[in-house]
């Protein structure tokens, strides 16, 4: 009797000490918000982010930080009760702002633990499979229906078409899978206003894919929803582009307004698919067309490489480089740009199939690693700006581009300022009155197109 007695006050004391550990864990995680059993815990995350200020000026590695689940409850949780953690998952359409989404939403089921863990249990895809079941797709009819936003309808397909969580799906699931996506694809297709190519572009393919029909010329969006194009960087250089089927005004706001919700930016320009952060920053913004353009076709970074390696721009600043500087996040498959004379904290950028908006360096997804970066600059001339009568000055262009030819004028309306040689990047120049003077320098490419101008401005003290 006594050993009994003492056995059942050691599961007490267990069950006491168990739960403290989980009181402790609740006070201490802001996303913690009640416990019921040690198997079913109740978790998310509207204490984390109903501080929408404090939420938005966290960085991205920050916020991913915050969303992960304390490992001592991660253990606990039901496989069905995490698979609705995870339906909740605060940071859920990063894979939106990413330049290949499945690529991405890999990464964020790496970045998550739970999601992580979600994708080693057994039953974990089927758990959500279950979740995705239910959810609504607007016919227009059902006024009092609550229908789920294209883009988390999205990210639930993206996981559930994962190689991470597709190799859990019993034989016998796979084919009520199966129904079930040719279910939300018939009512999806019912409804094209709401539902784009965007929104049934994952699970066409998936259906296509398993009815054994043969997948043709997929670019980064899936079957049949781009074209091919070609852009030239400024020494004529080609890049692949991409021409995309655009949001619905419905996936537009929608992707929009979770970056607004979340970050602690300003917005430009509404979420588009016709361009992401490579065609603006390397290539619209120096005039050219719209399009979508990847860091890497066959190897990696070789398309952007056009634009980094013997072209236009360098890595160190040249004197009075102006124009755009460019950020290439070559860790995060990431580009921005800096307007000369802003704040160096101030970047633009358009975020994948989002937004394009102002934000600091480091405000941005967690996946852009926004430690790892380098700044591009435009060429520049290097010379004496204050100058004297009767001498004659060095000007030369930064950097010596050997690809390039140059051509050197002034603006001197009066013929009182002369060049008297150039040679290439260089231009001995001499002064014949006082006041200002614009020196430029035509910068050519191969082709004999016009690359780039850049300018210096001289003050003559001598009147």
């Amino acid at each position: 009797m006594r050993k009994s007695l003492f056995l059942f006050a050691f599961i007490l004391l267990c069950q006491a000490c168990l739960k403290d550990e989980i009181i402790n864990h609740q006070t201490s995680d802001p996303g913690l918000i009640s416990i019921e059993t040690k198997s079913n815990f109740k978790f998310d995350y509207q204490n984390l982010i109903k501080d929408s200020l404090y939420w938005k000026n966290l960085s991205g590695e920050e916020k991913l930080r915050e969303c992960q689940i304390p490992d001592s409850l991660l253990r606990y949780l039901t496989t069905e009760n995490l698979a609705e953690i995870c339906f909740n998952y605060p940071l859920y359409f990063e894979f939106a702002f990413s330049n290949n989404e499945e690529m991405e939403i890999t990464r964020m089921i790496n970045a998550y633990n739970g999601l992580a863990e979600l994708s080693k249990r057994e039953d974990g895809a089927y758990q959500l499979m279950k979740i995705y079941d239910k959810l609504e797709i607007n016919n227009n009819k059902d006024n009092n229906a609550k229908f789920v936003n294209p883009l988390k309808l999205k990210y639930i397909e993206l996981l559930l078409t994962n190689k991470l969580f597709i190799n859990q799906i019993k034989e016998s699931h796979q084919q009520e899978l199966f129904h079930i996506f040719e279910k939300k694809l018939s009512e999806k297709n019912l409804n094209k206003k709401i539902y784009g190519s965007y929104s049934t572009e994952i699970i066409d393919k998936y259906i296509r894919k398993k009815s054994s029909l043969l997948v043709k010329n997929q670019g980064p969006f899936g079957e049949n929803t781009f074209q091919s194009t070609t852009v030239l960087t400024p020494f004529g250089k080609n890049v692949l582009g991409y021409i995309n089927q655009e949001f619905t005004p419905t996936e537009k706001y929608n992707v929009t307004q979770v970056v607004l919700d979340t970050y602690n930016v300003e917005l430009i320009d509404s979420a588009s698919r016709t361009y992401n952060c490579h065609s603006y920053a390397w290539n619209i913004s120096n005039g050219g067309s719209v399009c979508w353009i990847d860091a890497t076709i066959f190897s990696y970074n070789d398309n952007i490489s056009n634009y980094l390696i013997n072209d236009l721009y360098s890595t160190n600043e040249p004197n009075n480089s102006y124009g755009y500087r460019r950020i290439f996040y070559y860790n995060g498959d990431h580009s921005a740009i800096l307007s000369y004379g802003s704040p160096s904290n101030v970047y633009q950028s358009k975020w994948g199939s989002g937004p394009l908006v102002r934000h600091s360096p480091t405000n941005v997804p967690s996946s852009y690693n926004p430690n790892y970066r380098t700044i591009y600059f435009n060429p520049g001339i290097y010379g004496e700006q204050n100058i004297s009568l009767g001498n004659n000055y060095n000007y030369t262009v930064y950097p010596n581009m050997s690809y390039a030819t140059y051509d050197w004028f002034i603006d001197d309306s009066d013929g009182k300022c002369t060049i008297i040689t150039q040679n290439g990047n260089t231009a001995l120049i001499s002064f014949e009155r006082g006041g200002t003077f614009q020196i430029y320098c035509n910068i050519y490419n191969a082709f004999g197109v016009l690359a780039y101008t850049t300018f210096f401005e001289v003050l003559n003290a001598d009147m």
